[in-house]
């Protein structure tokens, strides 16, 4: 039986998470992404595709120190507005890859 890994050849990063992106007010504080505040984020991840975690990394990158942050947690994965997600439902953090 053959293995087959995807590895992603793009240019997707983590820029942050929704604990570090947004200030005490709920403004948007990393420019790269495409909400002003954090209600035009909420709107975003009502509407943002769900993607399999092989769908997800087949377009960003792994990230080890992201990766070792989720480790062992449930995530979902989702893309809207051009930025993909993980969400990390045991933490209640996204990070937001542009």
């Amino acid at each position: 039986m053959k293995t087959f890994v995807i590895i992603a050849d793009s240019h997707y990063r983590c820029v942050g998470t929704s604990v570090t992106c947004f200030d005490d007010s709920g403004l948007c504080l990393e420019p790269e992404l495409p909400w002003v505040c954090f209600r035009d984020f909420i709107i975003a991840d009502q509407i943002a595709e769900p993607l399999n975690e092989i769908s997800f990394y087949g377009n960003v990158p792994a990230d080890p120190f992201i990766e070792a942050e989720i480790e062992g947690h449930y995530c979902d994965y989702f893309q809207v507005d051009g930025v993909y997600m993980i969400y990390d439902a045991e933490t209640d953090v996204y990070y937001f890859f542009i």
